[in-house]
């Protein structure tokens, strides 16, 4: 096996496993972003209760 095959080879491991780990990455993030939203919303309808009892 040739030197230029093995560096191909391991580059094109390297390639597909960034791709991966990016899709894994996009996903855990998307997963976060959604939690933090509805963590807000609902903040918001418990402002948006207490001001509508309070006045």
């Amino acid at each position: 096996m040739s030197m230029g095959s093995v560096i191909y080879q391991i580059v094109s491991i390297l390639i597909l496993i960034t791709l991966i780990l990016l899709v894994v990455w996009f996903i855990r993030s998307s997963i976060k972003k959604n939690k933090k939203l509805k963590r807000i919303e609902q903040k918001l309808i418990e402002i948006e209760n207490s001001n509508t009892k309070g006045n």
